[in-house]
């Protein structure tokens, strides 16, 4: 298994975290990635002064991870979204193991 933990860090409770998938996205990681089990858990909590977010995704391996990464179905809003964030100054850090 491979897990990513993604974690946001918003200036204020004003500010949207601008992580949010879309329908169709949803769609597609339903049935490309979790019907499949190549997504196996999909953990988000936020920090009790509502500030911080962190996304755990546990992967079946490695290769799923990075598929996951180079998805055509995904990857323009990827960017849309970390551009977002980076213009409302919303840190984000991520980090990746082998479990």
């Amino acid at each position: 298994m491979y897990r990513t933990v993604i974690t946001l860090t918003r200036p204020d409770l004003d500010t949207p975290f601008h992580d949010e998938f879309v329908e169709e996205e949803l769609a597609h990681i339903q049935s490309a990635y979790i019907d499949t089990g190549k997504i196996v858990s999909i953990v988000k909590t936020e920090s009790e002064d509502k500030l911080v977010m962190t996304t755990v995704r546990t992967y079946l391996d490695e290769e799923t991870q990075a598929e996951w990464m180079c998805d055509p179905v995904l990857i323009v809003r990827r960017v849309e979204r970390r551009e977002a964030q980076a213009s409302c100054y919303i840190m984000r850090e991520m980090h990746a193991e082998t479990v």
